[in-house]
């Protein structure tokens, strides 16, 4: 029995049930415990601001004559100091043509056979930025403010009902078959498979919910998955330490800090055979799950945490990369997880209803979550 629980009675009193859910969470490998509880949201349609992260790279299509033609400018400002990938050389942004191309001027070589602007290659590659240098009594630096937007999602109604006759209750064959504290436990612990599919695959609803229509929260393939959001192919090769990396960078490029991998069974397999060196298991860990690594990444040099998600089994050609401060758990306010009395007047039994209204948030996460598609089946990889 769940401590916290305890003996329910006849009372009409409703139970606050979000230490028990969160107690249940945390014995569990669940995704749904990545998500920390966040300031309650105060509509049906919960918005957040965006964090502000300045892009680290942007991909250019060609270069010529000093400008690079770019599909994305938006951060980049006249004095910033870049570097194209690959190469040690400076260079200084003297022009900005938004959405269009970046103009610059040599700098310095820095060892590099690139020696002025005639020497950087045609072809499409990737613009670095360094740094933003500022004169000697400034009046103000270089405006580090960028609205990069309103994301939003919905709130999303759980519930789940225990009914016992009282003649059930009455019973003690079963042991606590049919006592109600177990099946609320049972029940608590149906609901948190639920709010754990929603995290992962709950797709935000066309229309904000309604009396008639139901709310809809999205999940992680929702806001991963949309135009724009990074991701790596792997075009049907097995999981490597190059193909994490990658997509570690991706984040790191794009202004996050990468720390998770998220992963099936299988693939976490996988990892644990290339990396072995590197990995430390640490089986009771009761932070990350039951099921938890720690990889250092050769992007960062910094942990990476490798949560494995049991209901990834069936999706064994994904992996997921994550800056983990993009996630969050919001309650709406007053409905958090919890039970009341639904008994109907002369109802022969008890009626318990466990109900709560929550949302999850994604910030940044065209920046802060990177996909890893196409892998090769696990079992493959291993053979």
């Amino acid at each position: 029995m769940v401590q916290g629980i305890g003996t329910w009675g006849l009372s009409n009193t409703a139970r606050d049930l979000t230490d028990i859910l969160a107690t249940l969470i945390q014995e569990q490998p669940f995704f749904v415990k990545m998500f920390p509880k966040r300031s309650a949201a105060t509509s049906v349609k919960h918005e957040w601001l965006e964090d502000v992260l300045k892009p680290h790279s942007v991909a250019y299509t060609a270069y010529a004559n000093g400008t690079f033609t770019c599909t994305d400018t938006s951060g980049w400002a006249v004095g910033d100091v870049v570097r194209v990938k690959g190469d040690p050389a400076l260079f200084e942004i003297t022009a900005v043509s938004e959405g269009a191309s970046v103009t610059v001027k040599f700098l310095a070589a820095n060892g590099s056979s690139v020696t002025d602007l005639s020497g950087i290659p045609a072809e499409a590659g990737t613009l670095i930025f360094d740094h933003t240098p500022v004169n000697q009594g400034s009046t103000q630096g270089a405006s580090l403010f960028s609205q990069s937007g309103v994301e939003y999602n919905y709130t999303e109604i759980i519930r789940g009902d225990v009914e016992i006759t009282n003649t059930a209750l009455a019973v003690r064959t079963y042991g606590n078959e049919n006592a109600m504290p177990y099946q609320l436990q049972r029940a608590m612990i149906a609901i948190m498979r639920q709010m754990n599919n929603i995290a992962l695959y709950g797709s935000r609803g066309a229309t904000a919910p309604t009396a008639q229509a139901p709310g809809r929260a999205g999940g992680l393939y929702f806001y991963g998955t949309q135009p724009g959001g990074l991701a790596v192919d792997a075009s049907n090769a097995s999981c490597s330490l190059k193909i994490l990396n990658d997509a570690a960078q991706a984040i790191l490029d794009a202004g996050g800090n990468p720390d998770m991998v998220l992963c099936g069974p299988g693939q976490a397999r996988v990892i644990s055979q290339i990396m072995r060196p590197q990995i430390q298991l640490t089986p009771g860990d009761t932070q990350r799950g039951a099921f938890a690594n720690k990889i250092i990444s050769e992007s960062t040099g910094q942990v990476m945490n490798v949560f494995i998600e049991p209901s990834l089994i069936n999706l064994d050609s994904d992996i997921w990369v994550i800056d983990s401060t993009s996630l969050g758990m919001c309650y709406l306010g007053g409905r958090e997880l919890h039970s009341e009395p639904a008994t109907a007047p002369g109802y022969d039994g008890q009626k318990w209803s466990i109900i709560g209204e929550f949302t999850l948030e994604f910030k940044n996460a065209k920046q802060k979550l990177c996909r890893v598609k196409g892998l090769k089946p696990s079992a493959s990889s291993l053979s």
